[in-house]
């Protein structure tokens, strides 16, 4: 649209394994399968009238920022084909089964058996979306609005923490979506004698230990009869809509602990399983937001780096193929579009970066311009960085790739 001559553009970079000419523009192959390139005519040249150099300014900022921009509107094309499939999604009550002492939780009045209903203003139906709504919030403030005993009840100002002590999390909680509940409790059992336990209860804590639906509750009371010989069992259970703490004794001898012993069954409860979709109107605007979302995260995990919750994780050709293949296996073809959308948009955000080669470091000669008032750097100098930046980065892709071969042959993975 500029005028500006494309003599080549790659799948891929160098070296070149084969290439169609169509009109004035080479099409060529190549055989490092990471992203691609255009060559443009008279990059750093300025002689030739279609040359890329020989363009004001603002045309050139234009150009070299469009390779970034698809990058970036990408996510939102995928984004809006994966919201608007109907995929199956498993909702109920996300509840606190345990808050951790002196946690940013803790300190806003967060409880064990409140279900948190809303995240900053966003309503959640699974534990997935809150985490994933803490991860973008690290550093910033959070507001909850929970449900405590039948009440609502705002508690703001929770600091999702960078680098949270072992095992704590962020702001300091383990959740679930749904709950356990007590199935059957038989007559005459220690569960109904003594403690009063009741059929639908529903069950927060064994001796104080969250309980998940994906672990067997007979665990829970194995390690009780370990670490607690001769003591009641405590359940902390919500019941007509509020907590109490009911104790069941033991049952005598030496027979394994299981939840049977103490005559109740518990099983999963308020779980509903639904397929999820958006109408088209509806997954444009979400697929946006889910866009600019991605690059906060991005942002959070580098910086991240800088206070030490984690290094820099690289990945060349191969590693990226070796992730792509364990995604595609173990989550399909609606995983494999949200790791694309993911590349894309950390490709994006490098991609604009001022490092020399790519389009960020070209960008720069041309702010370096405008802030001289139009005195550019000689081609030379500017075709001479960019050269030391292109063999840089073909050295780096030589070394991660190194890595990578060495992770495969161990049987490791980037993604544990």
């Amino acid at each position: 649209m500029a005028g500006v001559q494309v003599l080549e553009f790659g799948f891929g970079y160098p070296p070149r394994l084969f290439s169609i000419t169509r009109g004035e523009t080479e099409y060529s192959f190549t055989a490092v399968p990471l992203g691609g390139f255009v060559k443009l005519l008279g990059e750093e040249d300025p002689a030739h009238p279609r040359s890329l150099a020989r363009q004001p300014a603002g045309v050139r900022a234009i150009i070299l920022s469009s390779g970034a921009l698809m990058n970036a509107l990408l996510p939102v094309f995928i984004f809006s084909i994966t919201a608007a499939i109907p995929q199956p999604a498993i909702l109920g009550d996300v509840r606190v089964t345990a808050v951790a002492p002196g946690s940013p939780a803790e300190q806003a009045g967060v409880r064990p058996g409140d279900v948190i209903e809303e995240v900053n203003g966003q309503k959640v139906n699974r534990d997935s979306e809150l985490r994933y709504l803490i991860r973008l919030s690290l550093g910033s403030p959070v507001e909850f609005r929970v449900r405590r005993e039948g009440q609502t009840q705002v508690m703001r100002d929770i600091m999702p923490r960078f680098n949270p002590p072992p095992g704590q999390g962020a702001i300091g909680i383990a959740i679930r979506t749904g709950d356990i509940q007590v199935e059957t409790v038989a007559p005459g059992s220690p569960a109904s004698r003594e403690s009063g336990l009741r059929a639908g209860d529903l069950v927060i804590q064994v001796n104080g230990r969250a309980v998940s639906t994906d672990r067997d509750p007979a665990t829970y009371l194995a390690e009780h009869r370990r670490d607690s010989p001769g003591r009641p069992v405590e359940f902390l259970v919500e019941r007509d809509g509020r907590l109490q703490t009911v104790a069941v004794p033991l049952p005598a001898g030496e027979a394994p602990l299981a939840s049977e012993a103490l005559g109740v069954t518990l099983a999963p409860a308020r779980l509903q399983q639904t397929m999820v979709a958006k109408p088209v109107w509806e997954a444009v605007p979400y697929a946006v937001k889910r866009s600019l979302e991605m690059l906060v995260l991005v942002r959070n995990e580098i910086s991240g780096w800088f206070v030490g919750i984690g290094v820099p994780q690289f990945a060349g050709p191969v590693g990226i193929a070796q992730i792509t293949g364990e995604v595609a296996s173990l989550g399909g073809l609606y995983a494999l579009l949200e790791l694309t959308a993911l590349l894309s948009i950390s490709m994006a955000f490098f991609n604009i970066l001022p490092i020399p080669m790519l389009d960020g470091g070209r960008l720069l000669f041309v702010v370096l311009e405008v802030v001289r008032r139009g005195k550019r750097i000689s081609p030379q100098r500017e075709g001479m960085v960019h050269m030391v930046g292109f063999a840089v980065l073909l050295a780096l892709i030589v070394v991660v790739s190194y890595f990578d071969v060495l992770r495969i042959v161990r049987g490791e993975s980037l993604l544990r």
